[in-house]
């Protein structure tokens, strides 16, 4: 009896391991289906949704921070004529002039619409500059970078019936003066430049805007302005104005008879970028949707003849991520610039 009994409890173990065997080998059978899961699903995990284009809902308000027919002002209609002409876009562009505060009025402007797609401001060497110098509360940081268009070749020029034909005549002129755009603008800094070469003291008188700077020279209330070959162009080509200087480090296509300030012994370098961004805080569809934009025009021979060649713009394109890099330079240089000439 004992026997069956061992031999009974011997049969029951050996069923029991059996049995659990055969579970632990069906374990991974059944797991198997979970584990390959993950690996469908990758691909589709890894490739982000393209976003949607955007379009404009509205007019869009293309602002310029100084006043009509300075350079901003000829840029942005000179593009809005553009992009009517070539059918680069079916929304609608309209000028908006907010002139004042060396670009602090438009600035502000455009910055009290964060968010909103529907503003395109100029910008130029005064987007730097003024921050810099005026505590507003923003800077060139707080925009969305769209493009660089060109850079504008900062000059100087007197009447014609003035007879000074170069900067060391201009400086041995008795109360001499020179009108600019603002205060601590690119203008004041050339002034502060050329002062300090030659120690003498000229009146450097700001102006609102390059229409202003142009009225008063046209009536004699100063000796000379410091301003970009666009704002006075048609004024050189009649005679009334002749250019005695410009200070880029070659001659100017549009007129290689005027020698360089460094040719005539003094070394100063300066020009103003002319470029578009958008308020902060838009998407990045709509920011491509500008920046498509700006390339289509870019390629245009209409924005090249009429703006660039017409008005001795030097072409510069650059959009998005490396205008914003080269925003970051020239902001480091002209801190040390002004920061240099006391003005900051």
């Amino acid at each position: 009896m004992k026997r069956l009994t061992a031999l009974v409890l011997t049969l029951v173990m050996a069923l029991s391991m059996t049995a659990c065997g055969a579970k632990k080998e069906e374990a991974p059978a059944a797991s198997a289906p979970a584990a390959s899961a993950p690996a469908a699903s990758a691909p589709a995990a890894s490739t982000p949704a393209a976003p949607e284009a955007w379009t404009p809902d509205r007019a869009i308000e293309m602002v310029a921070c100084y006043g009509a027919g300075g350079g901003h002002d000829i840029l942005l209609r000179t593009m809005q004529k553009i992009i009517v002409d070539e059918k680069l876009s079916t929304a609608n562009f309209n000028v908006v002039n907010k002139d004042g505060g060396s670009g602090a009025i438009g600035m502000a402007y455009v910055d009290g619409h964060a968010g909103d797609p529907h503003y395109l401001m100029c910008t130029t060497s005064s987007f730097t500059t003024t921050p810099l110098k005026t505590q507003l509360g923003f800077n060139y940081e707080d925009f969305t970078p769209i493009a660089l268009l060109g850079l504008d070749p900062s000059i100087i020029v007197v009447r014609t019936d003035s007879g000074i034909t170069n900067l060391d005549e201009l400086l041995a002129t008795p109360d001499v003066s020179l009108g600019g755009t603002g205060v601590g603008t690119v203008d004041h800094i050339i002034t502060t430049k050329l002062n300090a070469a030659k120690g003498v003291e000229i009146n450097y008188v700001p102006y609102n805007g390059d229409g202003e700077q142009v009225t008063a020279l046209l009536g004699s209330q100063v000796t000379s302005i410091c301003c970009n070959y666009n704002t006075v162009s048609e004024y050189i080509n009649t005679g009334d104005f002749t250019c005695i200087a410009t200070f880029t480090p070659e001659r100017l296509t549009a007129n290689p008879d005027v020698a360089t300030a460094v040719e005539q012994g003094y070394n100063i370098e300066m020009s103003l970028y002319r470029g578009v961004c958008a308020p902060a805080g838009i998407s990045e569809a709509e920011k491509e949707f500008y920046i498509d934009l700006m390339t289509k025009v870019n390629e245009t021979d209409a924005w090249h003849k009429d703006y660039l060649e017409a008005n001795g713009v030097e072409p510069h394109f650059l959009t998005g991520d490396d205008f914003k890099a080269y925003l970051d330079e020239v902001n480091a240089e002209f801190t040390k610039a002004m920061t240099e000439a006391g003005l900051i």
